[in-house]
């Protein structure tokens, strides 16, 4: 499957299945929780004609900058087929062949089903997702600064302040980076104001920055 062709199939043999998703070149998505995070499928071809689509479920807050889609969650939907009785093949990889095109688009409609909705209709909310991905924040600095930043939009002052210093903590820690020292002067930043309203603001700010990289339309920015 070509790059280019990526839009036109997503539109007509994935979208109709799930219409309550936006489509917009490679990806499938939808917002929740006050607009603040974005989930759905990122498509991916290397443009070979045999074994040529790749498709991975995620969910990412648009107030971590960055100038594409950030996977603070996310998986592969894997193509997985029987091999006699009791084994199975699993491939990331995706036939997209003409001749096979019917039955590969039937077969990814129910891989997304199976494997990619019930993770994604499961979190609705910053809360949410703090509790299925906090048992990463130990090993993963990007995790702790989900959590952190995710907390104020529920959590009282006393919470966020204490995982904003852990988050400081951890970016004080971490190996001499660039991004990394931008992190440790965000959280300052952010632990800096006492007003849960202004850290919204702050959030909301942040995320604008995504949303103008991003270039979604469906996706506009906050007003603050």
């Amino acid at each position: 499957m070509k790059k280019s062709e990526i839009n036109s199939y997503i539109k007509n043999y994935i979208l109709p299945r799930h219409e309550k998703y936006f489509v917009d070149r490679y990806v499938m998505y939808k917002l929740f929780d006050n607009d603040f995070f974005i989930k759905g499928y990122l498509f991916y071809s290397k443009g070979d004609v045999e074994m040529g689509l790749k498709i991975t479920y995620f969910i990412t807050p648009l107030f971590v900058k960055d100038d594409a889609i950030t996977f603070v969650l996310g998986e592969e939907i894997l193509n997985i087929k029987s091999k006699g009785l009791f084994m199975k093949e699993k491939k990331v990889w995706w036939d997209t062949r003409k001749e096979n095109q019917t039955i590969t688009f039937e077969n990814i409609n129910e891989a997304i089903k199976k494997q990619g909705e019930p993770i994604l209709n499961s979190i609705n909310n910053a809360n949410e997702l703090c509790k299925h991905i906090k048992k990463y924040m130990k090993d993963n600095i990007r995790v702790c600064e989900v959590v952190a930043y995710s907390t104020i939009l529920f959590a009282d002052l006393n919470t966020q302040d204490n995982l904003l210093k852990l988050l400081i903590r951890g970016a004080e820690n971490e190996r001499d980076a660039d991004w990394i020292h931008q992190i440790e002067i965000d959280a300052k930043l952010m632990l800096s104001i006492k007003s849960i309203e202004e850290r919204i603001k702050l959030l909301k700010s942040w995320a604008n920055q995504t949303i103008k990289h991003l270039k979604l339309p469906h996706i506009k920015p906050f007003a603050i």
